[in-house]
């Protein structure tokens, strides 16, 4: 049985590697900060269980979710294809 503490701890992998890929791939400094500090609050959480890393993790996807949500939305009604964003 997985507890809620380890699906949590799986989303913050996940989007740590997903945030850490595309400022990578996009030479992007503000993601490629968000992935560090998603990496060192999963890291925090992990080593000792509380509330600050959690919520930590918390603001950065309500962040990234904020900002990319409308952006998803007006490429959508663009109709831009899938990959318009990729280098």
């Amino acid at each position: 049985m997985v507890s809620w503490f380890q699906l949590l701890g799986g989303a913050a992998v996940a989007e740590f590697l997903l945030l850490a890929v595309v400022g990578v791939s996009l030479a992007d400094p503000e993601t490629i900060a968000f992935a560090g500090v998603v990496a060192v609050a999963t890291a925090w959480s992990t080593w000792r269980r509380s509330l600050l890393p959690l919520l930590v993790r918390a603001l950065v996807f309500a962040d990234v979710a904020i900002f990319m949500t409308p952006a998803a939305a007006a490429n959508l009604a663009a109709r831009e294809q899938v990959g318009a964003v990729l280098p």
